[in-house]
This record gives structure tokens, C-alpha cells and sequence, in this order.
């Protein structure tokens, strides 16, 4: 881990079992599990990298471990928020996106699971790689008091090809 953070690691250590089906499938059994209900044999996979770890710090890497088990198609740029910008592609899709979008910055870190999963189906879907390591990241200063987490992805959302109607 040296020389890199620990979610990258963390990330790039999921990158190997890609191609390991049933550590996939272990991972995806905790989709929708609060850290207190993931089924144990996850922590295989998750505990080495959440050695000291707060529960709610542990509970960004099970989040994380879980989706990217999902869609494992990865990358180390942008933010969660130029994920969705880019699954929503032209004005009609980036419409319906932002409505889903706003939802979500405005969610509680307790919540943010059942909607994280639901945009990375989407993701998947749509041929999306995902930022794993900016978005653990992301989940560990969610609840930051100048919410600069959401205020990022905001910018990543809105920031290019999103057409402002000018006033008259």
C-alpha cells in the first residue's frame, strides 16, 4: 500500500478477483447489507484493508466492495457525479438523470447504499466505468459540515455539455 491510499488499494486488490467468480458472488451477497448484517465471509475480502477502521469508515469499503462486485469496470477519474453525467449522456437523458441526482446529494449516509447501487446498475448498463477509490473517499467526508463532497459532484454533474437555457 505504500506510495498509494488505501481505498486505491483497495480497489486495485477487487481488480484481481475480477475474474474469481465466487469472491465476486460472496461480494455481492452483501448488496443491501448495514455493516452489522454483511454476511461474514466478506470480511475475507474487506478486512485487511479495514484494520482500525471506525464501523462507519468500514462500512464505505463493504459499500464499495459490494458495487464494484456489481460492475467491476473501474477508473481513477472523476467523481460519482460525472459518472451519473455520463450515464445520462444528451440534454433528454441528463433531465430525467437530475432529478435522480439531486435525490441523492441530498440523502443521508446511511441511505446512500440503496441509490449508489441503483446508478451503478445504470452504470453497467450503459458501458460506465466507476471511480471505486474517489468514491470511498466521497463516502468517508459525506457528512462533512461544507458538504464538499456533494458540492463536487454537483460540478461534475453540471460542469460540461449540461445546456443552461439563457434568460430573455
Amino acid at each position: 500500500m505504500k506510495g498509494q491510499t488505501r481505498s486505491a488499494a483497495f480497489v486495485g486488490f477487487l481488480q484481481g478477483l475480477e475474474g474469481d467468480r465466487a469472491a465476486m458472488a460472496t461480494l455481492r451477497r452483501s448488496l443491501g447489507s448495514t455493516v452489522g448484517d454483511v454476511p461474514f465471509e466478506v470480511f475475507r475480502y474487506v478486512a485487511p484493508f479495514t484494520k482500525n477502521l471506525s464501523e462507519r469508515e468500514e462500512a464505505a469499503f463493504l459499500l464499495v466492495a459490494a458495487l464494484f462486485s456489481l460492475h467491476p469496470q473501474t477508473t481513477d477519474k472523476g467523481s460519482f457525479g460525472r459518472t451519473m453525467a455520463a450515464i445520462a449522456g444528451d440534454a433528454d437523458g441528463r433531465e430525467r438523470m437530475e432529478r435522480r441526482f439531486l435525490s441523492l446529494l441530498d440523502e443521508k449516509e446511511e441511505d446512500l447504499g440503496y441509490h449508489l447501487r441503483q446508478i451503478t446498475t445504470l452504470a453497467k448498463g450503459s458501458g460506465v466505468p466507476v471511480n471505486y477509490a474517489g468514491l470511498i473517499e466521497d463516502l468517508l467526508h459525506w457528512e462533512s459540515q461544507n458538504r464538499a463532497v456533494q458540492r463536487q459532484w454537483a460540478r461534475d454533474f453540471y460542469g460540461e455539455g449540461y445546456a443552461v437555457e439563457e434568460a430573455p
